[in-house]
């Protein structure tokens, strides 16, 4: 019977989802510089060619196999924990990217 029950467990626990790894605050670990890609927004690629503007282009990041915005990545891991390094400097790359649009050269220690 108890063989069982703790075959079950470990049968259980294999088959459960892989999680990405956490910090103590909870944000995933991931690469902050993420890939910077062209948006598909038909709305927004029309502007850019009606003013002669280049291409609009944001910052990806991958969560957990997905790819996301790093703005999404702030507003849903990142609200009101200043202090995480991984939500820092995040936020200082966003602020980097809505001045001058997304860049691949960063400054050192980002």
């Amino acid at each position: 019977m108890k063989f069982t029950r703790v075959a079950l467990l470990l049968f259980g626990i294999s088959f459960s989802p892989c999680e990405a790894s956490t910090d103590k605050d909870g944000v995933p670990m991931v690469d902050i510089h993420g890939t910077i890609v062209t948006t598909n927004d038909a709305k927004a690629l029309a502007f850019a060619k009606e003013w002669g503007m280049p291409l609009p282009r944001k910052r990806m990041i991958d969560v957990n196999g997905k790819q996301m915005p790093l703005q999404e990545f702030l507003l849903t891991y990142c609200q009101g924990k200043f202090q995480n390094e991984t939500c820092s400097r995040g936020s200082l790359i966003s602020r980097i990217d809505s001045s001058s649009g997304p860049r691949e050269q960063l400054p050192k220690g980002l």
